[in-house]
């Protein structure tokens, strides 16, 4: 019985850790000042949520070494969106 208790706590386990492995459309929205100025860049990725926020950091510090003040970076899901299309919202 506690084989069998231990077994399915592991498969729990896998389960739960594998759902950052699914991918989706994301929508970043990356808004700053530049000049007193805001600007907001929106892009749209095809990425699993555990590369969105890497992704997320990387575009911070590249915000916070080139200067720019008030710098956040955003992302959103975007549901019911296939690879395809996400990717080509980027060109419209």
């Amino acid at each position: 019985m506690k084989k069998v208790i231990i077994a399915c706590a592991a498969v729990l386990a896998l389960g739960l850790t594998s759902c950052g492995d699914t991918n989706y459309c994301y929508q970043v929205k990356q808004t700053y000042k530049l000049l007193g100025q805001e600007i907001t860049l929106v892009t749209y990725e095809w990425t699993t949520k555990n590369d969105i926020k890497a992704y997320e950091a990387s575009l911070k510090a590249a915000g916070e070494k080139a200067g720019y003040t008030d710098f956040k970076v955003e992302s959103f899901i975007q549901v019911g969106v296939s690879k395809d299309d996400c990717n080509e919202k980027n060109f419209k």
